[in-house]
Formats: C-alpha cells, structure tokens, sequence
C-alpha cells in the first residue's frame, strides 16, 4: 500500500487551517472579553473619581467656611477671647 504524497499534504492542509480558524476564534474571544473587562475597569474608575471629587468639594467646603468664619465678626471675638484667656493662664 502506497500512500501519496499529495494526500498526505492536503490532510495537513486541512489540519492546518482548522487550526488556523479555531486559533483565530480564540483571538476574537479574548478580544471580546478585553473590551468587556475595559468597560468595567472605566465603570469603577469613574466611581472612584466620583468619591474623590466628592471628598474634595466636602474639603473645600470647610476650607471657604473657615475663612468666612475666621473674617467675621463673631471668629473675631473669639479668637479675642481664646487669646484673652491664653494670656490669663
């Protein structure tokens, strides 16, 4: 029994270009579940920088509210008062 040659190359042809296709399945696959795992990583940094924004207007808040309270009237006489009574002691 001869086997020829020509048959033996077109059944690793075939071989190939099944492996060619379930190799490029694979590739789509992964690109798929990379853009999928992307989104979600956008998701959660924008949350995080929700907070961040968040927690710096929060500080900033009491920064201008210190500084209205400190120029007042009343952060006055109390910062007279404070110094009044460090004095005393």
């Amino acid at each position: 029994m001869t086997v020829d040659l020509n048959l033996i190359l077109q059944f690793c042809l075939i071989l190939l270009i099944l492996a060619l296709t379930v190799g490029a399945v694979i590739f789509i696959l992964i690109l798929i579940d990379l853009k999928q795992i992307t989104k979600r990583v956008n998701r959660e940094i924008k949350a995080v920088t929700f907070i961040v924004d968040m927690l710096d207007l929060i500080v900033s808040g009491m920064h201008m509210a210190k500084k209205k309270f400190s120029d007042s009237n009343i952060g006055r006489t109390i910062k007279k008062s404070l110094k009044i009574t460090k004095e005393e002691e």
